[in-house]
């Protein structure tokens, strides 16, 4: 599989897992282990889930995918563990998608504390690649008082100049693409090409939950994205926002 295969899988395998759980992109977890280990992991205030991530282009592979599923469940506990298995076939535009359940386990509920430490590494995470210095500063606080509540200190009003902040903040996160040129290049006549730029941002109202730190009004969002064709952008259901134009080639 292809870097982009192995990324479409796991863009696959987020999604769907979303949609099952009615959970949103906030709760959604890279697990970080050594050895055989699952691959991500969906935190709500009542259960835990895993699940592990894989693509294959060929159907027959799938069958190998599916038997290295097994050991890598046993090295988690959680009340579901899942397998999510895509199949991307690269002379055809119909992917499916195999959804595995092996049994799970009776483990308590997440504490609030751990909820909330799940979502302000996400948000701090987005922030950070949106370009949010003050949410990126707020965040990165709030992730070190939970994890450290007994070491919490009152932070002065002026510690930090909002104001400067806003007066130098980076734009929105800009990803310049450029596709790739054919090989064989028609004779006298060059190919056009032109740069597509992405935009990454947060919704306003989810700054305003993160900087009030809404935990409530964050986890209640709902699992559903929006597409918004004739702006050519989307809101995923973490309220992060990618949207995208074309600009002409300099070349």
């Amino acid at each position: 599989m292809s870097q982009t295969s192995d990324l479409l899988s796991v863009a696959i395998a987020n999604y769907t897992m979303c949609k099952a759980l009615n959970a949103n992109l906030n709760m959604v977890d890279k697990i970080i282990a050594r050895g055989k280990r699952c691959d991500f992991s969906i935190v709500t205030p009542s259960s835990t889930s895993i699940y592990e991530a894989r693509g294959r282009s060929n159907a027959r592979a799938i069958k190998a995918a599916v038997a290295s599923l097994p050991a890598k469940k046993r090295a988690h506990q959680a009340n579901f563990k899942f397998g999510v298995v895509s199949h991307l076939p690269r002379r055809t535009s119909h992917v499916s998608v195999h959804l595995f359940d092996p049994p799970g386990e009776d483990i308590p509920a997440p504490t609030d504390r751990e909820m909330e430490m799940r979502l302000a590494a996400h948000y701090l995470l987005v922030s950070r690649i949106a370009k949010q210095p003050e949410l990126v500063y707020l965040l990165a606080e709030k992730l070190r008082t939970l994890a450290h509540p007994e070491k919490q200190l009152p932070i002065p009003e002026t510690y930090i100049d909002h104001s400067i902040l806003q007066r130098v903040s980076i734009p929105a996160k800009v990803f310049n693409v450029r596709p790739a040129v054919p090989r064989k290049r028609p004779e006298k006549k060059k190919p056009t090409t032109e740069n597509i730029r992405f935009n990454f941002n947060l919704a306003p109202e989810v700054v305003e939950h993160l900087k009030n730190w809404n935990v409530n009004k964050l986890l209640s969002r709902p699992s559903d994205d929006l597409i918004l064709a004739e702006s050519r952008s989307s809101i995923a259901s973490d309220g992060s926002i990618l949207s995208f134009d074309h600009v002409k080639s300099t070349r």
